[in-house]
C-alpha cells in the first residue's frame, strides 16, 4: 500500500469558454479553499459571459445576442414610421 498525503483542493482554477465563440476565453477563478462554492464558480462564469458579450466582436461572438440594456430602452422608443397612436384601427 502507497502512503500518500492529501494534498487538497486547489484555491484557484481555470475557466474555459467556447461557444458560441470563434476565439474561446480562458479565464482564472479564484475558488478559495475547500469546500468550494458552486454559486461563485458559478458566478464567475457569468461574469466573465458579460465580458464577452460587452465585446462580441473582439470573441468572434456568432449567433443571436441577447438585448443589451440600451437596446432595450431604445426599443421602447417609439419611432415616426411605426407610431401606432396616430393609426385608426
Amino acid at each position: 500500500m502507497l502512503d500518500t498525503e492529501k494534498e487538497g483542493l486547489p484555491t484557484t482554477v481555470r475557466g474555459l469558454i467556447d461557444y458560441p465563440l470563434e476565439r474561446p476565453s480562458f479565464f482564472t477563478v479564484d475558488v478559495g479553499p475547500a469546500p468550494w462554492s458552486v454559486w461563485n464558480i458559478c458566478c464567475a462564469f457569468a461574469e466573465q459571459y458579460a465580458r464577452i458579450y460587452e465585446q462580441p466582436e473582439k470573441y468572434g461572438v456568432w449567433g443571436p445576442r441577447p438585448f443589451r440594456p440600451v437596446d432595450r430602452a431604445a426599443a421602447l422608443l417609439p419611432r415616426k414610421e411605426a407610431d401606432l397612436s396616430s393609426r385608426r384601427l
